[in-house]
């Protein structure tokens, strides 16, 4: 191989059995060798874009919209990286998870959930009266490109992150659709994964 493919190689774990999420989410074991030097070879020529923010957001589904809007509205500029090409997660039009919350048809129907939750049920009541997942979609989106402090990198997936002192000093994400990686600074870094593949990639048990 190359110096490039190479150095590519080890920059992102593609020369270990360790978490490989390009392009579709698997191992570095599961993919076969050939697989693996012709995603180095395309990589290398990805153009590569350095970042900073106060807060990256691994994960969009709720927990990531939720967490990504309630930075931003508190004045933090906001990267919300998320892996599929649209928001929601589990509750999206992909998964189909209706959102829940503290509802409970039990002991406890009275109870609601506030905030966020409660923000976005209340916007999809008023203009979603069809019920359609797909307009749900369009609703997380709406409001998560409405907040003029977060920056949305769909179809990108966190690939690794550079820790220092037992502190995460920079992650580096991949888009194989825009063919672009990302290194991103922040000074806090939220994991809404869902797999915590930030926390794994960063060294936590």
């Amino acid at each position: 191989m190359n110096s490039d493919r190479r150095e590519f190689i080890k920059i992102f774990g593609l020369g270990s059995a360790g978490m490989m999420a390009f392009p579709m989410g698997l191992s570095a074991a599961e993919l076969q060798e050939n697989d693996i030097i012709r995603s180095a070879e395309s990589a290398v020529k990805f153009t590569e874009k350095k970042m900073e923010t106060d807060v990256l957001v691994a994960g969009g589904g709720l927990a990531g919209v939720c967490a990504a809007i309630a930075a931003a509205r508190n004045g933090s500029s906001v990267i919300l990286v998320q892996d599929r090409s649209r928001l929601g997660g589990n509750a999206s039009s992909e998964i189909r998870m209706h959102v829940l919350g503290a509802n409970n048809p039990g002991k406890t129907r009275l109870w609601r959930e506030t905030g966020l939750i409660e923000e976005l049920k209340l916007t999809e009541a008023a203009t979603n009266l069809q019920r359609s997942f797909h307009m749900w979609d369009l609703i997380l989106y709406d409001k998560v490109i409405s907040e003029e402090n977060i920056t949305l990198l769909l179809d990108t997936a966190v690939m690794d992150a550079t820790v220092q002192n037992d502190r995460i000093t920079s992650v580096r994400a991949i888009s194989p659709l825009l063919e672009e990686y990302y290194d991103i600074q922040a000074e806090f870094y939220i994991d809404c994964t869902g797999d915590a593949t930030l926390a794994a990639v960063s060294g936590a048990k």
